[in-house]
């Protein structure tokens, strides 16, 4: 009874994730920018005096300290980020941060381009990596969950909006 239960909500869950290949490889590449213009920081600063110049060399090796991290973090959201849709409601995932949505909880969901007005994006955003919240012009909270802007995908509910990316737009809408 219980593998027929399994199987029938298997049946019931269809699950979506967002484009990756280009979102890993450009941040991939910014992390082999980083750690190379650290090494060569660093590499200089040992043959340089005690000078304003050592600072100039230490600065990309500390930029790295803190920006590479959250790189490899936005690496591991995209590679776990999903978008679920179940008979409960939505389920979105990305990295730690996890949403469930109940179905009657969502009162619309439109393609981006079917909306009217400016939608902002997150301050700091880049290929693989459309996080954060803002707010839009008639002060709703929009959350975005998205490595693209390309077929974002815009989920309302009561106290915010949760903006997603899945990789075929048209067959979520659809399913």
């Amino acid at each position: 009874r219980r593998s027929s239960d399994l199987k029938s909500r298997m049946i019931e869950s269809k699950t979506f994730t967002p484009p990756q290949r280009f979102g890993i490889i450009f941040q991939v590449l910014l992390i082999g920018i980083f750690l190379l213009a650290a090494v060569l920081g660093l590499w200089q600063s040992i043959y340089t005096s005690i000078s304003p110049m050592l600072v100039l060399y230490l600065l990309p090796a500390l930029l790295a300290i803190f920006l590479i991290p959250l790189l490899a973090y936005r690496i591991y959201g995209l590679r776990t980020a999903q978008y679920s849709l179940e008979r409960e409601g939505v389920h979105l995932r990305w990295g730690l941060r996890v949403e469930d949505i109940p179905m009657d909880q969502i009162l619309w969901i439109y393609k981006k381009e079917e909306i009217e007005g400016h939608l902002p994006l997150p301050w700091f955003h880049w290929p693989g990596s459309l996080l954060g919240t803002r707010r839009t012009e008639g002060a709703e909270e929009v959350e975005f969950m998205a490595s693209s802007t390309n077929g974002l995908i815009l989920i309302g509910t009561a106290e915010r909006v949760f903006a997603i990316s899945p990789a075929n737009p048209n067959l979520f809408l659809q399913t």
